[in-house]
């Protein structure tokens, strides 16, 4: 074999038959994606429901110093899974109560698990569930 010789790595043959299976695929995944385009776009994207609502872009909030406590008393329903709840439950009158505070104000969090639940807590910006735990809000759980 000579230095001068050209080497084919593959054939044209061969390269044709590459390009036709990538066009293939393409077009199949983008007649998948453009088909399905109504469920793609049937749900806005996590930051939209975080950025959604009316925001109250008024004066600054002043600081008041002011330190509020608040008893929490973690309760569940007999079965011990299907209502969890604080202070009382679901239906009942102080069930989950709000807190409101204002910038500078100091919570303190008497937090009491009386049922023995397995359950950890934390503070969230939503009213229900357990997604957005604020971070350094987390109390372990009784075990």
């Amino acid at each position: 074999m000579s230095e001068t010789e050209t080497v084919y790595r593959t054939t044209p043959a061969r390269t044709g038959k590459m390009m036709a299976i990538m066009l293939g695929i393409c077009i199949v995944g983008g007649a998948i994606f453009f088909g399905m385009w109504d469920y793609w776009i049937s749900a806005p994207p996590p930051v939209a429901a975080s950025m959604s609502g009316a925001a109250d872009h008024g004066a600054p909030a002043v600081a008041t110093g002011q330190t509020i406590t608040v008893d929490l008393n973690f309760v569940q329903s007999e079965d011990g899974f299907s209502d969890l709840a604080f202070n009382a439950l679901t239906g009942e009158p102080g069930h989950n109560p709000t807190i409101n505070a204002a910038v500078g104000d100091k919570i303190i969090f008497n937090v009491k698990n009386q049922d023995g639940g397995f359950h950890a807590f934390g503070v969230t910006a939503d009213e229900e569930g357990f997604a957005g735990i604020i971070p350094g809000s987390e109390v372990a759980s009784a075990a």
